[in-house]
């Protein structure tokens, strides 16, 4: 009997989560529609969320897409208010649903799981959608890290053409590995085809001719590399890695050893320059890992900006170097905002009307993150940027 009030207190306080999300995408919709997140620089709704909520970027951007979706899904809408349905539901079910058949399909949902869900999508949009342009159009390939399992995870989709043509790749090098010696057989398909994988990448970097391209770059410290005793290394842009492998991927890679000063600190070039050499921008994307303005999080097509600016006698040195995208450089240098603060650390960025822009994601809850967000939306337009 225990258990099932358990049971029970868990099933309503998932209701009342589901209600809780439906209002919390009420906000989020609006805000979005009214340009609020421009006030504080961001360069989308999903983008200021993450600032705002501390959410990740893939759960900010599936929370503003299916707000708007449901703006023209008043049936699935009411559904998840009433909490009938779970947000992982709705966003399934927005996948195909349409005003037209809004009713229907969210009567399904409401018995359906998840993956019935999706696979009511894939038929639906085979249907509707099933040229390889659309294909084409939705390739993508992510990785992360996973730094307790030590691995790197992939996540991606494309075209059935392009897969076919991986896969055979994948299987002719899966297929011709030896034995495992440790087992006396083979190992199964899959761990063989991630040793595939590596193999064919490490093919494409040796080949690669481009010396700064080509070069896996390794940042350890030279008593550490010459140790015996364990230490780590980090791998640009990667992970920390055991000096044993690091000295393992010296015998087989092209790779770049980076030294620091003797204060631990990268050496810049003053004012030799305002260019900044490869090795200077190595460093600058190790330090700053992508776009330095907070909940942007952009790691390609970045620029390094210097803070005092070369023509002020700014020195091409990382204490006066960030990292930044495109959007965000430009409200520096278009926009009237500034930044202060030491970019080795800490750096606080000031609206052109002079406030700082300090999205604390520690010292407050949930509750008062929505709240300061349909604050936002209440400020004054004129300090709103709908350009």
């Amino acid at each position: 009997m225990r258990d099932e009030q358990h049971a029970i207190e868990i099933t309503e306080i998932a209701r009342d989560l589901a209600a809780t999300q439906a209002r919390l995408f009420e906000r989020i919709c609006d805000a979005n529609r009214r340009g609020a997140w421009h006030y504080d620089g961001a360069a989308s709704c999903a983008q200021w969320l993450v600032a705002r909520l501390g959410v990740s970027h893939h759960t900010a951007r599936a929370w503003t897409e299916t707000a708007e979706r449901l703006q023209d899904l008043p049936e699935a809408a009411a559904a998840f208010a009433a909490g009938e349905l779970s947000f992982d539901q709705v966003r399934a079910l927005c996948r195909f649903a349409t005003p037209s058949n809004d009713v229907e399909d969210t009567a399904e949902a409401r018995y359906s799981s998840v993956d019935r869900l999706h696979r009511i999508a894939r038929d639906r949009e085979r249907i509707e959608r099933g040229s390889l342009e659309t294909a084409y159009r939705r390739r993508f390939l992510k990785w992360r890290y996973d730094e307790e399992r030590r691995c790197l995870v992939l996540r991606g989709e494309i075209p059935d053409d392009q897969g076919a043509v991986v896969v055979a790749a994948l299987e002719r090098i899966a297929y011709t590995t030896p034995h495992d010696p440790d087992i006396g057989t083979h190992q199964g398909l899959w761990p063989r085809a991630a040793d595939a994988l590596y193999e064919l990448a490490s093919q494409s970097i040796g080949a690669d001719g481009d010396p700064d391209r080509a070069t896996l770059v390794v940042h350890v410290d030279a008593d550490v590399l010459a140790s015996e005793d364990d230490g780590v290394g980090v791998a640009q842009d990667g992970p920390a890695l055991h000096n044993e492998t690091i000295r393992r991927l010296g015998c087989d890679s092209r790779w770049q050893f980076v030294a620091d000063g003797n204060d631990g600190a990268p050496v810049g070039i003053g004012r030799m320059s305002r260019s900044i050499p490869a090795w200077l921008m190595r460093q600058l994307r190790l330090r700053d890992g992508g776009c330095r303005f907070q909940g942007c999080g952009r790691c390609h097509w970045v620029h390094a900006h210097h803070i005092i600016h070369w023509a002020r006698g700014g020195r091409t040195d990382l204490d006066n170097l960030i990292l930044l995208c495109s959007y965000h450089h430009r409200l520096l240098h278009e926009k009237g905002w500034h930044i202060s603060g030491d970019p080795n650390s800490d750096v606080v960025w000031i609206r052109p009307d002079g406030s700082p822009y300090t999205p604390s994601r520690i010292e407050h809850d949930l509750a008062s993150y929505a709240r300061s967000m349909l604050q936002g939306v209440d400020r004054d337009p004129a300090l709103i940027d709908t350009s």
